[in-house]
């Protein structure tokens, strides 16, 4: 189990626990009032209908456990053990906010450019007070005509500050994204921070990481640690034959032990992605399994 842990599974819920963190507190905001029963509770989770073959196995269950997961969206699972049975659910949310690779620059200025609109920020903060509201109760709210609303609540939706689903037929009923808002400001900080190292006064060469250029120096803090990944695919080279150069030439890493590197080397807390990246561009070698990674300098010459 530990080596399956290490291998397979670690890395993923490295990726996925701070989505879950930023999840949970809008689970709770779902649940506060008393649900009159467990169908009435998954229902509140998730905002859509609960799946038949899950309801048919709620009567008589001796336990019920609620597990949030990070890989289903708005839908529900049962599985059923001897003492309880586990309901997996996921929350309507932006796929985006689970990805692996960081919210580039043109993808942020056009999140925010979302934004920059009074009436959105009217509809987002009007949201916030409601668990969901539908088209014409936000046009009654705010006094929006039915274009003029459905405009706004389209550029939300699109972007994923907003998730739709519909309710009697053509009828939409629309709830904020906490996470994809929790992830697009967290962005702009990641940016801002960059910017800030970008600009910085220059430090002294002897604070200089070994192996880092002056080509490369832009692109890493002061210690050492990749700032974001390049958007240039240059950039995205000189940055992974940089991270390359952490490990030992033909010496064996378990995928634990190159994740554990990785990190140490940058900012953005995705080990994984860069893992990838750097087999894919031969940077790495590894077992089929994964079980093994090495540096083969051999790659390189051909």
């Amino acid at each position: 189990l530990r080596a399956l842990w290490q291998q397979c599974l670690a890395a993923e819920w490295q990726h996925l626990l701070p989505v879950l963190q930023t999840l949970l507190p809008v689970c709770a905001q779902r649940i506060a009032q008393p649900a009159a029963s467990a169908v009435d509770m998954l229902r509140a989770l998730t905002g859509d209908d609960v799946p038949d073959d899950v309801s048919a196995q709620l009567p008589g269950a001796p336990s019920l456990v609620f597990v949030l997961s990070g890989h289903m969206l708005h839908s529900a699972r049962a599985v059923r053990t001897e003492h309880n049975l586990w309901l997996f659910f996921g929350l309507p949310t932006h796929p985006a906010i689970f990805r692996r690779s960081p919210v580039g620059k043109a993808e942020l200025l056009a999140r925010l450019r979302v934004l920059a609109d009074e009436t959105s920020l009217h509809v987002l903060a009007l949201l916030t007070q409601h668990d969901e509201l539908s088209a014409q109760e936000i046009m009654s709210q705010l006094g929006l005509s039915q274009p003029n609303a459905s405009r706004h609540l389209n550029r939300l939706s699109t972007a994923g500050y907003v998730q739709e689903r519909r309710q009697g037929g053509a009828a939409k009923r629309y709830r904020l994204t906490p996470a994809f808002i929790a992830q697009t400001f967290q962005a702009l900080e990641q940016y801002l921070a960059d910017r800030a190292y970008a600009h910085a006064p220059a430090e002294p060469a002897s604070a200089t990481p070994p192996g880092v250029s002056a080509e490369l120096r832009r692109l890493v803090d002061p210690q050492g640690r990749v700032m974001q990944w390049p958007s240039k695919r240059k950039d995205q080279l000189l940055v992974l034959d940089y991270l390359a150069a952490r490990f030992e030439a033909d010496t064996q890493y378990t995928e634990q032990e190159v994740n554990t590197i990785l990190q140490r080397w940058h900012q953005w807390n995705d080990p994984a992605f860069l893992r990838r990246e750097l087999v894919d561009a031969r940077r790495l070698s590894r077992t089929k399994n994964g079980a093994r990674y090495w540096r083969d300098l051999s790659n390189l010459k051909r």
